[in-house]
């Protein structure tokens, strides 16, 4: 082979044919040949199935899952929030300002404890704040141990002194 010439094929690789056929006769077996053969069904890849609770339906508040990009150590639920009216697809929640109608793929069930009052979500939450810092009362001592032991030794066995002790 030479850059810039033909390429050819030895006539040796074609096997001669020995049936002729005429378009009409051609297109006609190949119609034939695809109507036999068999249809596949659909395939669905991304199909996502949701998980949703069974206890949603009798629950009174909810979580709702942040779909949002979140910052470190930023929860992944925030709520709880309460239900206000349930339907197949969603719920409709009593938010901070006005209620929201959400998706119930996006709600987890709050188990809450029925002697207990939900948390306050308003926004009178400084009021309540100082109330509670009154209430909280703080146990302190003033004896200080004679005698404080650290452990001597290290995992890889080595020594290690006491690095003080108290009088």
């Amino acid at each position: 082979m030479v850059y810039g010439t033909t390429l050819r094929v030895p006539g040796g690789f074609f096997a001669p044919s020995t049936q002729k056929h005429t378009e009409s006769e051609f297109t006609e077996a190949l119609q034939k040949t695809m109507s036999q053969l068999p249809t596949t069904k659909p395939v669905h890849h991304h199909t996502p199935q949701e998980f949703v609770h069974p206890d949603l339906n009798h629950c009174t508040h909810v979580f709702v899952r942040v779909d949002r990009v979140k910052t470190p150590l930023e929860a992944n639920y925030e709520g709880p929030f309460e239900v206000v009216t349930k339907h197949d697809k969603y719920f409709t929640l009593k938010g901070h300002t006005k209620e929201n109608k959400v998706s119930i793929d996006r709600l987890k069930p709050a188990y809450i404890f029925k002697d207990v009052p939900p948390p306050n979500t308003g926004a009178d939450d400084s009021a309540n704040c100082s109330d509670t810092r009154e209430s909280v009362k703080i146990r302190t001592t003033n004896q200080i141990p004679s005698k404080v032991s650290f452990p001597t030794g290290t995992l890889g066995g080595g020594y290690c002194g006491n690095p003080f002790q108290f009088s």
